[in-house]
């Protein structure tokens, strides 16, 4: 498309598209995503560098709630899935409010 009609018509022909996928109820698409962190993790005894992990993130598409994680300095595989995915599924009765500092 040419200038002459300027940017309403431009708009108009290829505005703005669908929102995407919708859900309806929790649990009804899970989305991962892999992150590098923008931290730099330090030995405490050695102060060795020991570089910036990785963080696999299991969240709900409905909620936005987070169901699961895996951080690892390895870069991201279907091992990091499938660990946060057993994160996402396992109990989480280890974590109490009584022995969280």
């Amino acid at each position: 498309m040419n200038n002459q009609f300027g940017r309403r018509a431009a708009d108009t022909k290829r505005g703005p598209r669908a929102a995407g996928v919708i859900t309806t109820r929790p649990l009804q698409r899970v989305e991962m995503d892999h992150f590098l962190c923008d931290v730099h993790l330090v030995c405490e005894k050695t102060g060795f560098r020991l570089g910036r992990p990785w963080l696999t993130l299991a969240v709900d598409h409905y909620s936005g709630m987070v169901l699961g994680y895996y951080v690892s300095f390895a870069p991201p595989s279907s091992a990091s899935v499938l660990a946060a995915l057993r994160h996402a599924i396992l109990p989480k009765t280890k974590f109490t409010s009584t022995n969280v500092l």
